[in-house]
């Protein structure tokens, strides 16, 4: 659901960082994507207490991060090849979560895994 807002969240920022306005057409398709979403996610769902806040909190955060990179890409890194830029996100991301998933890890006790991996 949550990615499922990426759309209208890129619309309302884009206003103020892309200086682009959205027309009440382009809103009334946004609303009516999110709209289906909704049906389909609820018809389907069979939830029951699995939802926490730390969920939702660490959801939000991953959201407004794809949303920045988005409205960054589009104002500042039009001219950047996709493969080129794509390919340094992912080494970048990989090279942090590396480490963290081997600090972590190594915080739980997990110490001849992390030995192993090198």
């Amino acid at each position: 659901m949550f990615v499922s807002l990426n759309p209208i969240v890129i619309a309302i920022f884009s206003g103020f960082v892309l200086t682009v306005p959205i027309n009440k057409r382009e809103w009334l398709g946004l609303l009516l994507g999110l709209l289906g979403v909704i049906v389909v996610l609820y018809g389907a769902s069979t939830w029951s207490g699995t939802i926490s806040v730390k969920g939702i909190l660490w959801l939000s955060f991953s959201l407004l991060g794809i949303v920045a990179g988005t409205l960054i890409q589009k104002r500042y890194a039009q001219h950047v090849d996709l493969v080129t830029g794509s390919t340094y996100q992912v080494e970048c991301c990989f090279i942090i979560f590396s480490i963290l998933l081997l600090l972590f890890m190594i915080r739980h006790g997990k110490a001849t895994k992390v030995a192993s991996y090198f």
